[in-house]
């Protein structure tokens, strides 16, 4: 029986196994949002004696700091292990964290728990992006990268709604809970990753190019077996021209040295490092001093924290339907204008109309709260999805577990800088450090609008025809066969096809597995 159009549109077995690889995203999202609500719960701050703001900034902090160290274990360790054993390690750690947190007797325990947390959430979230990304059709790429960030958002919406109900609790499990509850989306990711084909282009890079075309095919199960074999020629002559012409592998080195790898880098690297400076993470973590320090009780600082994390996931499932039609540029560049704007109009109501204990102005009160929910709003609808999308996309396969954990790993060092100054800085600066955002935004959406290349629409092979260094055309090796061209071929002369082609462009083999054995 033909399969039907939704089959063949939506659910194809990429978005379907991207919808599961995107648990680790609602790991992140409850994760982080957790904190929020169990920093201002009474027994936790009993527990813990009162905790002063440097305490808390600790408390938070360390999670970044985790994450850190994870983006760049994720990267050390991504091209050997492959990407569903990354996700794995990932998962481990974060049962491990969760231990810690929901056992903690004493500060160091807690601190302990919530570094190996950072680093469960970095890894997992450095690696199944890749692994998504690679097993996507170019036409469905935004779309499936895109579910983790609606499972961020769900994450989040679950971790305020779960710490507001556990304010009730009137003992430690109020908090314990909450953190036991991390180690639920670690199981599940890690008890069924291992049974999910690997990406077909890691296995190319690893020479396993049988059960690359296999692993293809499983994903493309529904399409013409024809367009497969063209795709699959595609991404095999793509790597092992790669392998061939960066014969050194992709070093440190190699990367700060050539200048298309060095742009990808930035390139990708600047989209994590700006969403953190954009003031994001601050407004997540921070919500309840942001509005404690605009005169709302405990009770409403946890309250409207949750209907925060309401709007985001709407917001998401909007920008599922259209991320992939109207292009990564235009809505990275639109959210750092709407966050540029929100952060300007805080920071001009609370030094115009500064709250006191005496006096609040509440319209000038529930306009900055507006603001803040559209700091979710500006991230969810535009740059939110495409954060996960277009890392992934602008690195070569050789260097695309080591970047893009370097691209995670800076976004967290930034955010734990922020993190351990922000509560300092807004009880000190006060409406100051709002401008200091709105500044780095505006510089952020000049950067998106003048120098970033669109990728919408290209497979991934494709992409690297926009840097200049397409390893085929570098060593003369012909392009794919099209798809009639691939009906006289069977899978034996595809076999045949692929060592004559190389032959014939002069590829030495021994180049290949030398390549193979430099990726780290």
């Amino acid at each position: 029986m033909a399969p039907s159009l939704l089959e063949r549109t939506v659910l194809t077995r990429p978005f379907l196994i991207s919808l599961y690889l995107a648990i680790g995203g609602f790991l992140y999202g409850f994760d982080s949002g957790i904190t929020t609500p169990v920093l201002v719960q009474p027994n936790f701050v009993k527990y813990f004696h009162h905790p002063s703001s440097a305490v808390t900034g600790a408390v938070v902090s360390v999670y970044q700091a985790g994450g850190f160290f994870g983006g760049l274990l994720s990267g050390l360790v991504g091209n050997r292990l492959g990407r569903r054993k990354t996700v794995l390690l990932g998962c481990v750690l974060g049962v491990i964290g969760a231990g810690f947190m929901a056992g903690s007797a004493h500060l160091g325990m807690l601190l302990v728990g919530r570094a190996f947390e950072g680093g469960c959430v970095a890894t997992i979230t450095s690696a199944s992006p890749i692994f998504s990304a690679e097993i996507s059709k170019k036409a469905e790429r935004a779309r499936t990268n895109g579910l983790t960030q609606f499972f961020v958002a769900m994450g989040f919406f679950t971790a305020f709604w779960t710490g507001y109900g556990f304010k009730f609790v009137e003992n430690a499990g109020s908090w314990r809970i909450c953190f036991a509850l991390t180690a639920i989306p670690a199981i599940i990711l890690g008890a069924g990753v291992m049974f999910i084909p690997e990406s077909p282009r890691w296995l190319c890079l690893k020479g396993r190019e049988e059960e690359a075309e296999m692993s293809l095919r499983w994903y493309r199960h529904k399409d013409d077996p024809d367009a497969v074999t063209a795709e699959f020629i595609e991404i095999r002559d793509s790597v092992r021209a790669d392998l061939i012409y960066m014969k050194n592998g992709t070093s440190w080195y190699t990367i700060l040295t050539t200048k298309s790898l060095l742009r990808r880098l930035f390139l990708g690297t600047f989209v994590w490092t700006a969403t953190i400076i954009s003031g994001l993470s601050f407004v997540q973590y921070y919500q309840p001093f942001i509005y404690r320090a605009l005169k709302f009780n405990a009770d409403t600082q946890l309250l409207v924290t949750g209907l925060y994390g309401c709007l985001s996931p709407i917001c998401v499932l909007i920008a599922l339907t259209f991320v992939e039609k109207v292009g990564r540029v235009p809505l990275l560049a639109i959210t750092s204008y709407g966050y540029c704007t929100a952060f300007a109009v805080i920071a001009a109501l609370s030094a115009s109309y500064p709250p006191t204990a005496e006096h609040v102005n509440v319209v000038a009160q529930r306009f900055s709260v507006a603001c803040v929910f559209s700091v979710s709003v500006f991230h969810s609808l535009f740059s939110g999805p495409v954060s996960w999308v277009y890392p992934p996309e602008v690195f070569t396969v050789q260097m695309r577990a080591k970047a893009h954990g370097v691209a995670q790993a800076s976004g967290y060092l930034f955010s734990t800088l922020l993190t351990e100054v922000s509560p300092i800085a807004l009880e000190h600066i006060g409406w100051k450090y709002y401008v200091i955002f709105a500044v780095v935004n505006f510089l952020c959406a000049l950067v998106f609008t003048f120098f970033y290349p669109e990728t919408k629409g290209k497979s991934l092979e494709e992409i690297n025809q926009i840097f200049g260094d397409d390893a085929r055309d570098e060593l003369g090796v012909m392009h794919p066969p099209t798809p009639e061209r691939v009906k006289e071929l069977n899978s034996h002369d595809l076999e045949k096809y692929g060592d004559e082609d190389s032959k014939e462009n002069g590829d030495d083999v021994g180049s290949v597995e030398s390549g193979r054995r430099d990726v780290a």
